[in-house]
C-alpha cells in the first residue's frame, strides 16, 4: 500500500485497510467513509462501483503465499527462535 500509493485494499478475511490513514484494518473507519462516499454521491452502492471501474478498471485479488522449503519439526522450538530473533532485530 505503501509502494504503490493504494488508497483502499481488502484481503480475504473480509478486513479492509485505508492506506491514507493507516496500514492497519479498521472496520469503524471503513464502515463510516463507505457511508459518507454514499451520502456524498447518493447514488447506490452498485452504480458507484461500475462508475469507479469504468473510471480505475477492474478491481482485483491476488494472494501470495510463501511455502517454507523444509518441514518443521518442532514448531515449538521454532516459534521461540523465531520470537528470539525478532525481538532482538526490533526491540532496540
Amino acid at each position: 500500500m505503501m509502494q504503490t500509493k493504494v488508497v483502499w485494499g481488502g484481503e480475504e478475511s473480509g478486513g479492509y485497510g485505508v492506506g491514507l490513514w493507516s496500514l492497519e484494518r479498521d472496520g469503524l473507519l471503513s464502515g463510516l467513509l463507505l457511508l459518507e462516499m454514499l451520502l456524498v454521491h447518493n447514488q447506490p452502492l452498485s452504480v458507484i462501483r461500475k462508475n469507479m471501474e469504468s473510471r480505475f478498471g477492474d478491481s482485483f485479488f491476488r494472494r501470495q503465499d510463501y511455502p517454507l522449503r523444509t518441514p518443521i519439526p518442532d514448531k515449538s522450538e521454532w516459534a521461540e527462535t523465531l520470537s528470539n530473533k525478532l525481538s532482538q532485530k526490533n526491540a532496540g
